[in-house]
């Protein structure tokens, strides 16, 4: 089951490997692997047992480096959808959001997905497309009671809690928020029931960046196209 690491320091892998398996850490595991430092000591502060392939020797694990190319190819499609070039800071969320979707809608020959055989019961989170506008509620002091509170985002991943588990949290970033700052993009979370999602799909990202480059512009300078904000009150719209 796919699960990335935002870097490859021994500290964030370490903390990766703790996410991934929650409770069931305090059982000894082993762990193969293509001997990389960082996560030889990361195995080691866990207190599991490594069994690393010599490096750059012979056998590799064919298997595994076909999918982690897959695993590349689909984040890179993907992340140019959802507009890569606008905001290439995201790149973390995208591969998260592949490792997920990966995991929860890919079945092997048995026709039974890993998700399923991982933690016995399919994803039951909603299944947005990586970049898809949305529109959450949100709370803003001093705002006219029958004003519409339902703000623009765009949608990122799932939050997933240790051992993956999915508890109807979601990731999204505030449509304004990509306007301030190029360095570094804030990512709120909402609860699936403060979700709406229009049934005409739009990429927001994808779209200025598409605008940028035909006005032979910097993408990651690019100002989101203005999208309204829904004209009902929330109590309509949910």
């Amino acid at each position: 089951m796919p699960f990335s690491s935002v870097s490859r320091d021994a500290a964030q892998v370490a903390s990766s490997f703790k996410h991934f398996v929650g409770l069931r850490g305090s059982e000894l595991k082993i762990v193969k692997s293509d001997a990389a430092g960082e996560i030889l000591k990361a195995v080691v502060e866990q207190g599991w047992l490594s069994e690393a392939s010599v490096p750059s020797c012979f056998p590799h694990n064919s298997q595994l480096e076909r999918e982690i190319r897959s695993f590349q190819e689909v984040a890179r499609s993907l992340f140019l959808q959802a507009g890569s070039a606008a905001r290439p800071q995201l790149w973390p969320q995208a591969c998260s959001y592949v490792a997920t979707i990966m995991s929860a809608k890919l079945v092997d020959a048995s026709g039974i997905t890993r998700w399923k055989k991982g933690f016995g019961d399919e994803f039951l989170g909603p299944v947005y497309l990586q970049g898809q506008l949305a529109f959450v509620r949100t709370k803003q002091p001093g705002k006219f009671k029958l004003n519409p509170n339902a703000e623009r985002a765009i949608f990122v991943g799932w939050r997933l809690g240790f051992s993956l588990r999915y508890k109807g949290v979601s990731y999204f970033v505030l449509y304004s928020h990509p306007k301030e700052d190029l360095s570094l993009i804030p990512v709120s979370q909402f609860q699936n029931a403060e979700v709406y999602t229009p049934k005409e799909m739009t990429f927001p990202l994808h779209l200025a960046a598409e605008k940028a480059l035909h006005d032979l512009e910097d993408p990651r300078r690019a100002e989101l196209l203005d999208i309204d904000s829904l004209p009902i009150p929330y109590s309509v719209c949910w």
